[in-house]
């Protein structure tokens, strides 16, 4: 059964917009940050764990295989919540949604930066997209998820596959030994 939704990053987060939508929905989040954003009011509905460090894989607070199993595995929805980049430079947020996608977790992200033009959860039938810094659609989008658990549980079905039929390790490593022997 489904605890809580998930945000969990290191960079680019726009924690600003998920409290403002936290504090305009019901349903539990737990965010995983490298350290605890400050200057921020958080409603009761979300938990904060401070991950540790960040980049530095020996400090962090949260273990991978904690990750995967006592985090992804009870969310009800990744949502993965960046910062606006209108130039699409960055491709934040990638390894989040593959994560949730082979954990069979549906996606609510923002539709900003490189990723959403590369993976489109939307037309994978994997997700949900919604605007950067509209707390208001992003709340709106957490409901309907939680509200309608077969969707969810569709979507999240759809990532899978997905994760298993071509963001698969064999597929890296065939497309990386096809690169080294182009060269």
């Amino acid at each position: 059964m489904p605890r809580s939704f998930l945000s969990c990053g290191i960079t680019h987060r726009d924690h600003r917009t998920l409290s403002q939508a936290a504090a305009l929905c019901q349903q539990p989040i737990r965010i995983i940050c490298s350290g605890l954003p400050v200057g921020l009011n958080w409603p009761s509905n979300v938990e904060l764990v401070d991950g540790g460090p960040g980049w530095n894989f020996e400090k962090s607070v949260v273990s991978y295989e904690d990750l995967l199993y006592d985090y992804y595995a009870q969310c009800a929805a990744s949502v993965i919540c960046l910062n606006h980049d209108p130039i699409e430079y960055h491709a934040i947020g990638f390894t989040n949604l593959i994560e949730a996608m082979a954990m069979a977790r549906p996606i609510i992200m923002t539709r900003t930066g490189a990723v959403p033009s590369e993976i489109d959860v939307e037309k994978a039938g994997c997700g949900v997209l919604v605007p950067p810094e509209n707390p208001e659609v992003l709340a709106e989008a957490i409901e309907t998820l939680a509200n309608d658990p077969q969707r969810s549980e569709a979507m999240g079905l759809k990532g899978r596959e997905l994760a298993q039929r071509y963001y698969n390790i064999e597929r890296y490593a065939s497309e990386l030994h096809r690169f080294f022997e182009s060269l």
